[in-house]
């Protein structure tokens, strides 16, 4: 038998391969069709499971296997049609993941050493605005399903995890944006970049030790999520590093903070301001950010908002070898970027690395290989063809392939328990197309987050895709908060 590590190259190099399943399809399979021996080498590159992923992908590129059979439902929860909080992709993507599970990878509970498939995974979807009936209807109509787990994309105002479990209904967040995402206990926020908590301290570490900012500005999306994420996982941090708050003209002291870096930016400032979904505020914010004359600015929200205020501030007179821009990666959105043309180039975003462009990762490797697949996959099921550019795309297609991965080994009679259960055992378990998983490493208050992981990306204007940063290629801003307790409500300096 072939080590999958070493039979992966030759099998999934799309392409490249030298073995042609048309001229010796037997051969092929006999020696890639899931006869593989599972490399331990790969264990410890990718993380545990990546010997797995690897099999399953490399099966199903010589002997694809249709899932038959009852399947099994799993709901999900997706944010749309709201402006500031439209996000289609999300499910689109996510579905995208599931077509490729059931029609090419067997379900859940394939048996590839024998040829044989699993059952099939059925993805209800309920979407809803940001409107409390909608959330609710929402909420109770996937419980009402009976789903094995939900998948959530962004839980805004925190109302529908507490309906799922009351009815014992496993909860998986794709993007943790609020203080119950964070730290409720059962509940596993998977997405890569781990939302707000890793994105939002992520800026702030690049920000103050990458640019060395001095003063920094921040607009901030005045959303229900955008107001927690920015009080407490961009100003509290900002604090502890001893900036002073040039809103309210003072430092602010942070209790219980134990990070390194506390107050080594003493002498420095920001300038915290709110941008709601009106036009008049996003040109409003960008003249008062502007008129701060910051040397950096740092900013996440939905990807038109971000680019709507980077439109406004150009007009400014904003540039990037002036100004430094750091954005998070729900602004990724290539189609727009492109627009823009030499103006971004340079602008970093923060995020998870961009699947969209494998060819960042060594070649023949699994991340390579995964972020391969990502984009045909996408290609061949997805309806829209811009989704694969753009921030939540990456996370609704990963999130589904995480929870099928840890859902694969039970097959039919899998449960959300056991999904969350081996979830909660994670340590450095491999992510398709991301940074490992810890479950057991994250740390109250924010317990539940599993992936807080950042990669920087600095966006290349004339090739058109982003480059990670060297020394930002993993790293976390979460030492910035270490000790501190959640800072909730709206932030002081937004009165």
């Amino acid at each position: 038998m072939i080590p999958v590590a070493g039979a992966l190259v030759a099998v999934l190099a799309l392409g490249t391969t030298t073995v042609s399943a048309k001229s010796n399809s037997q051969a092929v399979k006999k020696s890639a069709g899931c006869a593989l021996k599972l490399d331990a080498k790969l264990e410890a590159s990718d993380g545990v499971g990546a010997a797995a992923m690897a099999q399953a992908i490399a099966c199903a590129k010589v002997n694809p296997l249709v899932a038959t059979g009852t399947a099994v439902v799993i709901g999900m929860d997706a944010q749309e049609g709201t402006p500031g909080l439209d996000f289609p992709e999300y499910a689109r993507s996510a579905q995208a993941a599931v077509d490729y599970i059931n029609k090419e990878l067997g379900g859940l509970g394939a048996n590839y050493k024998a040829g044989t498939p699993g059952v099939p995974i059925k993805l209800e979807v309920c979407k809803h605005k940001l409107d409390v009936p909608e959330i609710l209807g929402c909420a109770n109509s996937l419980a009402a399903k009976k789903p094995i787990l939900v998948f959530t994309t962004l839980d805004v105002l925190s109302m529908s995890i507490p309906i799922w479990k009351k009815a014992g209904i496993p909860v998986v967040v794709g993007t943790p944006v609020t203080a119950m995402d964070f730290g409720t206990s059962g509940v596993f926020a998977i997405g890569g970049g781990g939302g707000c908590l890793g994105v939002h301290t992520s800026l702030v570490q690049y920000a103050s030790q990458a640019l060395k900012s001095k003063k920094l500005g921040v607009p901030w999306a005045d959303t229900p999520p955008g107001v927690f994420c920015y009080n407490d996982l961009e100003s509290k941090p900002l604090d502890v590093l001893g900036y002073t708050n040039s809103g309210l003209k003072k430092a602010i002291k942070v209790p219980g903070a134990t990070s390194k870096l506390k107050g080594t930016a003493k002498g420095s400032s920001y300038l915290g301001v709110s941008i709601t979904s009106e036009a008049t505020s996003t040109q409003a914010g960008a003249t008062k950010v502007m008129a701060y004359k910051p040397d950096a600015i740092i900013y996440s929200n939905a990807g038109s908002a971000c680019w709507d205020f980077v439109t406004a501030i150009k007009k400014l007179g904003w540039t990037q070898a002036k100004t430094p821009l750091v954005l998070g990666g729900s602004c990724i959105d290539f189609t727009t970027m492109e627009k823009f043309g030499k103006s971004i180039d340079g602008v970093v975003v923060m995020g998870t690395a961009s699947l969209t462009d494998p060819t960042i990762y060594k070649a023949g490797s699994l991340k390579r290989i995964e972020a391969e697949i990502y984009n045909a996959k996408m290609a061949a099921y997805d309806t829209t063809a811009t989704d694969a550019t753009k921030g939540f795309a990456n996370a609704g297609f990963t999130s589904l392939m995480q929870i099928w991965q840890m859902a694969n080994k039970d097959g039919a009679s899998v449960d959300g328990l056991s999904v969350t259960s081996a979830l909660s055992l994670t340590n450095g378990h491999h992510a398709f197309g991301g940074n490992p998983l810890a479950c057991q490493a994250s740390s109250k208050p924010y317990q539940s987050v599993c992936n807080p992981t950042n990669t920087a990306s600095r966006w290349d204007s004339k090739a058109k895709k982003l480059v990670p940063v060297v020394g930002y290629e993993a790293f976390s801003g979460l030492d910035l908060i270490a000790g501190t307790t959640l800072r909730v409500g709206r932030p002081d300096d937004s009165k």
